[in-house]
Formats: structure tokens, sequence, C-alpha cells
């Protein structure tokens, strides 16, 4: 055919005029850049329609690998694309099937930047993020979430969130001081989250056995140091008195780890460290099966040699051992295994694992690995039988300890639609500067008044969307709702700083687990600054993170003489713009009844009730063990961490002070009387009443204590004391 004769290719800017009706909107969308994290089952429609729309810059990240669960309904990738990088992947395919061509050379306009890393890193920070026009969220998970939420709140730059799971989904606009971020309305949980001393000790759940099992495969064949094994950490007198197997204590005194690699991952070994002994250790623990069901143990040989009979096998007719396999590999991963079968799956797999981690030295987890699959579903079943839970299929086994989350392909794409249109009512509304950017402009920097008008059009054009299985109204599977505005005390786009109480036992919690599990996994923070309110003392700099041995991490707060109860600490994360006052309390919490956390997060209400109680129950101490004016031995003034703190001592023998120490004006710092409980107040005036002397002698870290005249410690204002210091 002549080249005269051939129909006249339409750019893509004709296609979009005429498809859109708004010649401005189209000239937006070809100059917007679009940053969009996570190229799973919504990410690959958002770039299939972000491209069949017009957009011509993208970069997508995202740090996952493609495997053969995804191909339901991440239909970007297919069986050859399995190993492969999801973002790498997602942005060659997509281009090469949806974006617009050029008219005259055929070659896609669109380019898809992609990068297969962790948005998390801190390279990503807040100016990376100011190039972009907005940034569109397909994650699933709120760890990331709640980074991205407030990077972008740092750099003000709008960020349309999205999630979806099985029939539910949902669409958000978050834009600084104009809507709702995501933390103003937090999950209330974090997702897959159990506690520790559950997942050791009490499990009631096939999750919790599935995820010992993973924690058990980590230990083994991983890098974690964290041991499966019972806590030790129970009072003793949870224990009976009576027994004392050796075979027992053996199990407190090494981790699981270096116990089975003295073994050479001996099966039985470990089969009797895990299900026997460590079953019986638990079993001591009276406390804990007041009211559960006391666990039962295992021993290898007897299942070895058939003498175990177990449940299914004497009731179960149709048991693995007794029929014939199917030859579908899904029909038989979908049943439940026997006990004898997970025996004979536990010691091929381990002895299967023993040979590749000589090999590889170090082994990931990972549900599409067949052998590891059988190692967790086979010891996690053994688990369950111990514990009177029910057991899970091989299937259902990877499901759950995979984390695969139910989700329908439909859904999918129902959010992913509406995020386009999202991003067309956005395009509209938003400043040209925000669009067209200078290379070095600071969009927080921008003219108030164009804020303002930004912000109404913002809140007048855009929406909230929640997708369901559930009608609304009789009408519709899909509601739409105003954008709400931000929540005043929210800790991540107010504009106040916050001051959060927070609890935990000070003498017992190391610098390394407040920074990991409060300061990082329970604020999300990436790169924490952490300093004393009011005093020129650093405990933490995320610059010197890398710089931190163990001796350091491993430090309790308590040895640090700062780290008092009620002390205000100042934590910032610099990257992601966030501030927030920790007000410490000094207290303890049973774990069980505290989901397992250590800590507790605390408003003013909770604290006063805790005061009281706390008060009340030292009160009743202080009845049952007052002391009278000639026990001057019972109150004493000990010096630790150069400060001087009033003590009981818990032994009868009479103290002296050093009569040759004579202390001054300087040896003092005034402390307000309204850091002490009234008990500590009561003492102390006690104590500088008292005209009774002690001394006492010890080795080199052993300090001299001093009498404190009463005149020189109480002022007359009664407000506050002298406590002494030494240099």
């Amino acid at each position: 055919m002549d080249s005269t004769t051939q129909p006249l290719r339409q750019s893509s800017n004709q296609i979009l005029d005429l498809t859109l009706g708004d010649p401005e909107l189209v000239r937006r969308i070809k100059s917007s850049n679009i940053l969009l994290v996570g190229a799973g089952g919504i990410g690959c429609e958002v770039l299939k329609g972000l491209l069949l729309a017009g957009f011509e810059k993208i970069t997508i990240i995202d740090l996952d690998t493609i495997d053969v669960s995804n191909l339901n309904r991440q239909f970007l990738y297919n069986k050859t694309h399995v190993g492969q990088s999801k973002a790498v992947v997602a942005a060659s395919v997509s281009v090469e099937r949806f974006s617009h061509r050029d008219p005259v050379t055929g070659c896609p306009i669109s380019v898809v930047k992609p990068i297969h890393d962790s948005i998390l890193k801190l390279n990503f920070n807040r100016q990376y993020y100011q190039q972009f026009t907005f940034v569109i969220n397909a994650l699933d998970n709120n760890t990331t979430r709640v980074h991205v939420n407030r990077m972008c709140l740092a750099a003000d730059i709008p960020l349309i969130e999205s999630a979806s799971a099985s029939y539910n989904g949902n669409i958000r606009l978050i834009k600084r001081n104009v809507t709702q971020c995501f933390e103003c309305l937090p999950p209330k949980k974090d997702e897959n989250t159990y506690a520790s001393c559950t997942i050791r000790n009490t499990p009631s759940l096939p999750i919790h056995c599935i995820v010992w099992a993973k924690h058990l495969f980590a230990q083994l064949f991983g890098q974690t140091d964290e041991d499966i094994s019972p806590d030790v950490l129970y009072d003793p007198s949870m224990f009976s008195t009576t027994d004392s197997d050796e075979k027992i204590s053996q199990t407190t005194t090494t981790t699981t780890r270096e116990y089975v690699e003295s073994t050479d991952y001996d099966p039985k070994a470990l089969f009797e460290k895990i299900f026997y002994k460590d079953i019986l250790y638990l079993k001591k623990m009276g406390n804990l099966w007041t009211n559960r069901k006391s666990p039962r143990e295992l021993l290898f040989d007897q299942i070895a040699s058939g003498e175990a009979k177990f449940d299914d096998d004497l009731n179960n007719k149709d048991n693995n051992e007794q029929k014939t396999k199917p030859s579908n590999s899904v029909i038989r991963d979908q049943e439940i295994w026997s006990m004898s079968h997970c025996f004979d799956v536990f010691c091929k797999s381990l002895s299967k694992l023993k040979e590749r981690v000589k090999l590889e030295k170090i082994l990931e987890w990972d549900k599409d690995d067949d052998i590891a699959v059988d190692f967790v579903a086979s010891v996690s079943n053994f688990r369950s039988y111990c514990f009177f839970i029910p057991r899970k299929s091989k299937f259902e086994v990877k499901s759950l300890a995979g984390n695969i989350i139910p989700a329908i392909s439909s859904t999918n794409t129902i959010v992913g639609g509406y995020i386009i249109l999202q991003t067309f009512r956005l395009l509209s509304c938003i400043l040209p500067e925000r669009i067209w950017k200078d290379e070095h402009m600071d969009t927080t920097k921008l003219d108030s008044k164009k804020l303002e008008l930004e912000a109404k059009a913002i809140k007048d054009q855009c929406f909230l969307a929640y997708i369901t299985n559930k009608n609304y109204n009789k009408i519709s599977k899909v509601a739409i709702e105003e954008l709400l505005p931000p929540i005043p005390n929210c800790l991540a786009c107010s504009s106040d700083i916050k001051e959060i109480i927070i609890a935990f036992p000070l003498d017992t919690t190391t610098l390394g687990d407040f920074i990991e599990q409060i300061v990082k996994k329970k604020f999300k923070t990436i790169a924490p600054d952490i300093s004393v309110f009011g005093l020129n003392k650093m405990l933490w700099a995320a610059e010197d993170e890398d710089d931190v041995d163990d001796t350091i991490r491993g430090k309790l707060l308590s040895n640090y003489s700062f780290m008092t109860d009620n002390v205000c600490l100042l934590l910032q994360d610099l990257e992601q713009n966030f501030e927030v006052r920790l007000l410490l309390r000094d207290m303890k919490f049973d774990l069980e009844e505290n989901d397992g956390e250590f800590f507790k997060i605390l408003n003013q209400d909770e604290l006063d009730t805790l005061r009281d109680e706390m008060k009340n129950g030292n009160e009743a101490k202080q009845v049952e063990a007052t002391p009278t004016l000639e026990s001057d031995n019972k109150d004493l003034i000990n010096l630790e961490d150069n400060d001087l703190e009033l003590i009981e001592q818990e032994d009868n023998e009479p103290k002296h002070l050093d009569e040759n120490i004579v202390p001054n004006d300087d040896d003092f710092e005034i402390i307000e009387m309204s850091e002490l409980n009234e008990i500590e107040l009561d003492k102390i005036k006690s104590s500088i009443k008292r005209s009774g002397s002690g001394s006492e002698n010890g080795d080199e870290n052993d300090c001299h204590s001093a009498e404190v005249n009463g005149k020189s410690n109480l002022n007359q204002s009664n407000n506050s004391i002298k406590r002494i210091r030494t240099n």
C-alpha cells in the first residue's frame, strides 16, 4: 500500500484530547512524573492504567521477586518470569503492551524506570520524593505504608493510597494540611504480629505453631539469634520443686541451634529437644496450665518403631500409609498428613536442608521452596498435636507461612480503575508549580493563597472510595465519600509536637530492645535520633548506628543515670520529618495480659489508674514493714550512677557513716518533690530527721555514704529537696 493511502495515525495527545475533552489536563498528564510503589496485584493494574492514560514518565519500585503464587492475579507476569524482579519485568512488559506509540516510528513514547530495591532505604530521601508530581501506593504492608505516608507529608507531595483484600478495597488521597493521612486512623493492630511468649509457651491457634516453625527454620538454617525454646524468664515459683530432671534443665543453658549443631543436625536430637525436653520443661510451669490443657510430649523412638499410636492412625482408615497416594500433587498438598507421614517428611526434609546449609551457609525461607515448606509443615503439625490444636495441610501451611493474602483479580482491577480516576481529578486541582517544577524548587514554600485555592479544589474534586461485597444503600458495592480533614492530634501530620506516655520496665529493657521494638517497630521510624528533653544528652544517633556494638545495645536502660521514671525523650526522624516526645514511666506488665508486649502506650486516665494501683500496693507493703526509729539500718542513702538515692537495705547488718565526709552546698542538687511519689517523699523526710549514722566497707565499686542534715536538705518552701551528687 502506498504511504499516501495509509490511514493517518493520530498522536497520543490527539487521542487523549478526543477522549478526555480537556487539553489542559492532557498537557498535565504528559508532563507529570509519577512514582508507583509496589508491583503486585494493584501495581500491575495501575501501571497498565497509567500507560493507557498516556503518562510518559513513571518510576516503579519493588523489592519482591515473582513467584508462582502471583500468576493468578498479577497479569504482567508468566511462568518464564518466576524468580525475576517484579519491577524490572513489570516495566518492560507493560511498556511493550500498553504504552502509547509515536505515530511515525511506532516506538513506545512512555518510559517506565524500574527499581529493584526497598523504598525504606535512606537513599530514597525527602529530596528524592520531591522530584515527583505525586506518589501512588500499591503496597501490602502497613510498615511501608506508614513510611511512604510520612515521606510524602515531609516532601509535601500528594499520595494516592490503596489496598485490597478479597472483595474489599479502598482508595484515598492524602495531602498535607488538607486531608487525613494514613496515620490519622491507623490500623488497630500491626498485621501478622504475635506475642513471643504465646509463640514459645502457650500456642492456641495453628498460626502460632506455623510461626514457631518458621522461627525454628530461621534459627537452624538462617542468621537469626531468636531462640524458639520456652521462655526462661518466668518466676522460679512457677516450677515444681520436686522435679530436677537433668535433661530438662539442659534446655535452658543452650540454644536450639547450638544443641543441634553439636549433634550434626541429627533428627532424633532435634526432635526430642523440641518435642520432648522443651515440652516437659513447659509442663513444669504450673501456673501456665491453670486454665489451659497441659501439652503432651513426643518421643522419637516410639514414633520410628510404630509404638506410638496417634488418633488419626487409629481412626482414619484412609490415612496416607493405607491408601494409594493421589497422582495430582496439588490435591495431595491439600490433604492433612497423618502423624506418621509428618514424621517421614520431617526426617527427609531435615536431611536435605542439612546438606544445603553446608553448601550455601545461609538459607532463607521461601514459600516456593518445597523442601523448606515440607519442614515447616511437618514440625508445625507436630507442635499442633502437642498442644491439642487442629493441624493444617501443606497447602494451608504454605499460605499462612507465606502471608498469602486472599486476593481477587477483579477487586484489584476496580481499585486500579479508581486510582486512575483519582489521578485525573488530582491533576486538575494541583498547582502548575507541582507539575512543571524547577529542579531546586521547594514545594513546601509555595504561596499561601495559592495553597488555599489548591486545598479547596482537592476537597471538592478528589474522593475516598470503599469497595465491598455488600451493597451500599442497596444500589452499589462502591461507596464514594468526601475526603476528611486531618485529625489534630495525629502523630504524623499534626503540626504540634505530640507527647506520648509509654510505660515499660527500665531495669529489664535493653537499649537495643527499646530502639528496635519501640522506636523503630512501634513508631515506624527508619533513622531515629533520641535525646533527653531539656538536657544536653543524646541516647541514640542514627548516623552512629552502624558503630554501636552488641555491648552497648545490651545495656539496660536503668544503667543510664538520666533514664529514670518520668523522664522525657525527644524522638526525631529527620528523614520522615517526624517528631514526638516520649514520657517514660517505669512499670511492669504481665506479658500474657499485654498481648506479649513488654511496653504499653497509655493515655492520662490509664496512667492515673495504674499509678493509683501501684501506690495502693506500695502503701500496703509499707504498712507491713514499717521501720522503727531504732532501725536506722533500714533507710540509707546509697550512691549509684553518681547520684545518691534512698533505698531499703535487704540485709540486717548495721551500717555506719564515714564521719570524715562533710557535705557542702556544692555537693547538692535540687530535685522537685513533684518528681517523687508520696511514699518516697515520706521515707526521705524520715531519713533526714534521723540522727543515726553508719558506714559500709566494700570493693572499689562501693561508695561512701553520708548523712544529710535535715535543715540543709529540706528547704523552707517544702517544694524541693537536696540530694548529694558525687564528682
